[in-house]
């Protein structure tokens, strides 16, 4: 009985012992969850560059469902590296990925569905949005790549106004834009209209206030507004000193080919105010004249 209890003894320690598995039933012709490697890029019109990306939002939805399968936020170092955004144990489906670049802290995201799902920005402006959608099916096994080319959602507005010396109080006027307050996760844009009251920077010896901000790309079927406006109820001017509409950009859609950059120039003359509007490539498509 001694021995035998020692050769059994044996037994159970050499089953414990790296390389001494003695199961045979493992089948190791199982597929497992399937594997995607999403790799960016994006031409700003003439090269290629990520440099402008800082942040990546990627969202996977069950397109059966609408529903929200998973939520990933990636640094720069992270999609940068060589396997690019992976993502890992991914069930069958058919999905749809949705991946938003530099969402910023004071934006909201509402995406527990893809049908409305959208982000909405802060009234100081949009953040440097940039956009991809995609659809696939994604099968137990799979170790599929893509490819994703980014562009951006959102038009820079580059603000210039001039000849605020001639107002009293002008520390009390700012300058706003009317536009829809977010997008959706289809790139339209959506939510109320609001004004978009950026920070401008203020030179008081130069009578000048200036600065740049984003903001969603302008909608084909509402007009977009600008104005000069005042804070306060007893100004002589009144709350709008003076609103104006952009006629141009409308018919815009946002691509890969090129940034949508648009300088905004106002001078206040004492005696009436002057808008200048010019495209990203210097041209001016708008001047108008208001007052004497």
């Amino acid at each position: 009985m001694k021995y035998l209890c020692y050769i059994l003894t044996g037994l159970w320690l050499a089953s414990l012992l790296p390389g001494c598995e003695i199961h045979d039933d493992i089948d190791v012709g199982v597929k497992r969850k399937a594997i995607v490697y999403l790799r960016y890029n994006y031409n700003d019109g003439e090269h290629d560059t990520m440099d402008e990306v800082q942040t990546l939002r990627l969202f996977f939805f069950d397109l059966k469902t609408g529903r929200q399968y998973r939520d990933t936020t990636l640094t720069r170092d992270e999609f940068l590296t060589d396997t690019g955004a992976m993502q890992t144990y991914i069930s069958n489906g058919e999905y749809g990925i949705v991946t938003l670049a530099n969402v910023g802290h004071g934006s909201t995201v509402s995406a527990d569905n893809i049908r409305d799902a959208a982000i909405t920005f802060p009234e100081t402006g949009a953040d440097p949005l940039f956009f991809n959608r995609i659809q696939t099916p994604i099968l137990k096994g799979d170790s599929l790549r893509f490819d994703i080319d980014l562009f951006k959602s959102v038009y820079k507005v580059n603000v210039l106004v001039e000849g605020m010396q001639n107002l009293d109080d002008p520390e009390e006027f700012y300058f706003g834009l009317d536009n829809h307050a977010g997008l959706t996760f289809g790139n339209l844009p959506c939510g109320e209209m609001r004004t978009y009251r950026p920070h401008l920077e203020r030179d008081p010896a130069a009578g000048t206030m200036y600065g740049s901000f984003y903001t969603p790309y302008f909608p084909t079927d509402v007009p977009i507004a600008l104005g000069i406006y005042c804070d306060d109820p007893a100004s002589i001017y009144g709350h709008e000193l003076f609103k104006a509409t952009i006629q141009r950009y409308m018919e815009i859609a946002p691509d890969t080919g090129h940034d949508v950059e648009i300088d905004i120039h106002i001078i206040l003359n004492g005696s009436g105010v002057t808008i200048v509007i010019s495209d990203w490539e210097g041209t001016i498509v708008q001047e108008e004249h208001f007052g004497a």
